[in-house]
Formats: C-alpha cells, structure tokens, sequence
C-alpha cells in the first residue's frame, strides 16, 4: 500500500506534469537518454490503457506499483487516452472499455513528465521504458 500510495502521489504531484524546468528535475540513477528511455522495437507493454482520464492515471499508478513490488521490468504503454467515449454494446447491456489507438489519444509523455517517472520506477530497482504510441 506504501508504494501504491508513492507511485500515485508522484503522478498526482504539481511538479510532475509537463511544465517542469529541467532544472527542477530529479535526476534517475540511471541517466535518461532517448536510447534507454522508449523500449526495444517490437516490445508490448506491461498493461493496457482503459478511458478515463481519472482513471488512466490511477491505472498506470496501480499498475507501476504491482510490477514494482513484483520486481518485474516495466514497459509503459506512451498513450493517454483523450476521446473515451463509450459507443459500443457488449451484448449483455453493459458499453464496451474503450482501448488506447492513434485516433483516440496522444502520447502520455505529451500529458506527463515520464521522464521522471521512468527515474523514479528505476530508482525503485526495476527497470522502466515507454512502449511507443501506436
């Protein structure tokens, strides 16, 4: 609960979004560049990503914390879902989650400084990357 409570109030803090100076970035023990911050071609992510804008953020929180306190490496889907609406019918009355694609969403390092992120999964002792927006 401790770490599912650290990752969520990283995400949610002021200084995490976009706006950050570089100068107020912590820097990760592993120095961030663009070879080591998106994952290798071809990788999946760890996770999908679900409409909702509340609702994404508490799923990549909840989702980081579980593969943090798993030790597993961690490949972060890069999209933020902007255009959730729920259109379609399971057939049983309930409307199908809408799933992240190019024509819904943007990249969640335009929403979100993953940069930071990534440092602070990896100071954690498991290893982060962002699976590219597709």
């Amino acid at each position: 609960l401790l770490s599912a409570l650290s990752v969520l109030t990283t995400l949610l803090q002021y200084h995490f979004f976009k706006y950050v100076t570089d100068s107020e970035m912590i820097l990760p023990s592993k120095p961030l560049t663009l070879r080591n911050y998106f994952c290798d071609d071809g990788a999946v992510p760890s996770y999908s990503v679900c409409n909702g804008f509340s609702n994404q953020i508490l799923g990549h929180a909840a989702y980081i914390t579980t593969l943090i306190e798993s030790g597993s490496n961690i490949r972060i889907p890069d999209a933020y879902i902007t255009n959730g609406v729920q259109t379609e019918g399971d057939g049983k009355g309930a409307l199908l989650n809408v799933f992240a694609n190019k024509d819904n969403s943007l990249p969640l390092s335009s929403i979100i400084n993953t940069e930071r992120l990534i440092g602070m999964v990896r100071k954690q002792g498991v290893d982060a990357c962002l699976v590219p927006h597709e």
